[in-house]
């Protein structure tokens, strides 16, 4: 029988509990954003326009996108979808899932830093706030 050390198990225990993907359908209102402009640490997104137009903001400015548009951002790339049109846009997105991963808010020049079970909020002025789960 093998023995595992206590970080050994816990380590496997979040690696067997954790899914390797987030999906979701988004659908997004007119005038409205997914979220606020931000990159990821270490997470892939792939996003598929399922319906309506709109706009992808990214690193090298803003492109129109429509029904049929596919897109992926790697980590490090900052990005936003707006809905600019009269009409909902609804948006397939799929993500890897790191175990860790730290989102940067360009626009705010914010950190937030996620870890399971860990979650905090650094501005550029080094102070640390709780997100408050």
């Amino acid at each position: 029988m093998c023995r595992l050390l206590w970080g050994e198990w816990l380590i496997r225990r979040t690696f067997l509990q954790r899914h390797p993907f987030d999906v979701e359908i988004s659908r997004i209102a007119p005038g409205m954003t997914n979220t606020l402009f931000h990159s990821h640490s270490a997470q892939w997104e792939f996003y598929h326009v399922i319906e309506g137009e709109g706009k992808v903001r990214h690193q090298s400015g803003i492109s129109s996108i429509k029904t049929g548009d596919a897109f992926l951002f790697k980590p490090g790339e900052p990005h936003q979808i707006i809905n600019d049109s009269k009409h909902d846009l609804v948006v397939y997105v799929i993500a890897d899932n790191p175990t860790s991963e730290s989102l940067y808010l360009p626009d705010e020049k914010r950190w937030i830093v996620k870890s399971p079970g860990f979650h905090k909020v650094r501005f550029d002025s080094d102070d640390l706030y709780p997100s408050g789960d």
